[in-house]
């Protein structure tokens, strides 16, 4: 056990970059150790586990063995060992409790978990605006002081943040710079420790978005941590964390945790403006009004609609304002599913050169709301109808440029938050007609 351990250890410091490595010897022992990568160990009753993420063995055991930064360990049936990527110091492993409710993970009825975490999002708002404003406070104490905020995601939760430069400057009148988190650490210069990075992610384990964290604590900034996950490596690079009390999220396609990070940036933004309890009761009024859709006949609209865009191979996506965040998101939930090339648009921006790609029968999906944006848009839906194009508006009045109309409610500011959901159904309806998995 002991020179295989070691054989593993000593591969594994030969490595470049970023990675998690599980060797399988014949005897059944396991060593594992990460760099960047997620790793997590689970002590259960009938034997030991590894995984990357502590969602996948919560139905095998709650007792969690938490992987540092060169780090590793060696599991057998009996017990887990930590291992020292670096001195190959060994120690016993002290699994922690991190409880998940398991009737939580499981499809509750539901055909997939996609569908069932599309339904829970009025839920996660309003546990998001019963938050507490103590918490919200310490959030945005943070952002006060800071001198210059940041925030930093990867595929879904950056359109969340990208929606969050627009909350801010229409609600709190504040400068937010945002970027990718793989993009971050060319951007990480001009950090000085008074700035503050936000860092969103489901898993907590996301490796850009942690390589984006860890440039920000070289330059010794302060970080404040946006995490689904509880004890995942985020969670512990970070000064602050806010749990997104989304509940556990099994399918591949993110929902709800995106609904919570923009439920909480819309808290920030109101409790920077000094409006908290505005903030609040918009979230309680869009928890609301995303049920009422629900119950109206949301599902036999899109499915419908799906019907339509069964066989098409490119689909285009226009928004402005901070509904342009919510194109692109939606553009990501079709690509992401059912493989079809979709491209979110701003919709000023068509005319630089994507409305050449626009013939007759092209379906154009516009998000209008009823903001400041909403005469542009439909203009630009206008545009796009010139083209031949075939317009679907989601809104929440039927105008007389839309071939097909989603009819969502209107919620103010809160408008990407419901916005957003039609395009998530359709991220489950789409590779259901094609034989796909939505759940993978």
């Amino acid at each position: 056990g002991h020179i295989f351990r070691e054989a593993v250890r000593i591969s594994f410091n030969e490595l470049d970059g970023l990675n998690a490595v599980v060797v399988i010897y014949k005897n059944g022992e396991i060593v594992a150790f990460r760099r960047g990568s997620p790793l997590v160990a689970g002590a259960g009753v009938s034997g030991n586990f590894i995984s990357s993420d502590i969602p996948a063995l919560i139905s095998e055991t709650q007792n969690i063995v938490f992987i540092d930064e060169d780090e590793g360990v060696a599991i057998d049936k009996e017990k887990i060992l930590k291992v020292n990527a670096k001195t190959s110091k060994v120690a016993l492993a002290k699994p922690q409790k991190v409880t998940m409710d398991e009737a939580e993970v499981d499809k509750a009825g539901f055909p997939h978990f996609l569908l069932k975490e599309i339904y829970e999002q009025p839920e996660v708002i309003a546990r998001v605006a019963n938050y507490g404003k103590d918490e919200i406070d310490k959030a945005v104490g943070l952002i006060k002081k800071a001198w210059g905020t940041y925030f930093t995601a990867c595929g879904t939760a950056s359109y969340a943040g990208l929606a969050a430069t627009y909350m801010f400057s229409e609600i709190a009148k504040r400068h937010v710079n945002f970027a990718v988190g793989s993009e971050f650490p060319y951007f990480e210069d001009f950090l000085v420790p008074r700035s503050l990075l936000i860092a969103a992610s489901q898993s907590g384990e996301t490796m850009d978005t942690l390589e984006a964290v860890r440039a920000a604590k070289r330059h010794r900034s302060k970080v404040l941590a946006m995490v689904n996950v509880p004890g995942s490596s985020l969670t512990r690079l970070a000064d602050k964390t806010l749990y997104l009390k989304a509940g556990p999220e099994r399918a591949v396609l993110s929902t709800k945790s995106y609904i919570a990070k923009l439920s909480l940036f819309l808290l920030f933004a109101f409790g920077l403006a000094g409006n908290y309890q505005k903030g609040v009761r918009l979230l309680k009024n869009s928890s609301r009004k995303m049920s009422s859709m629900f119950k109206d006949g949301l599902g036999k609209d899109i499915k419908r609609l799906a019907k339509k865009l069964e066989n098409q191979k490119h689909i285009y996506v226009i928004g402005r304002g901070v509904n342009y965040a919510t194109a692109l998101e939606g553009a990501l939930k079709i690509k992401e599913a059912s493989y079809v090339h979709a491209e979110g648009v701003a919709g000023g921006e068509l005319k630089h050169g994507p409305i050449a790609l626009i013939e007759k029968g092209t379906p154009c999906i516009a998000i209008v709301a009823n903001d400041r944006a909403k005469e542009s848009v439909l203009s630009n839906a206008m545009e796009l109808k010139s083209r031949g194009g075939y317009i679907v508006g989601i809104s929440p009045k039927k105008e007389s440029v839309f071939d097909f109309w989603i009819k969502v409610p209107d919620a103010g500011a809160a408008s990407p938050i419901v916005s957003v959901v039609p395009m998530q159904l359709l991220g489950y309806d789409l590779p259901l007609l094609k034989g796909y998995n939505p759940d993978k």
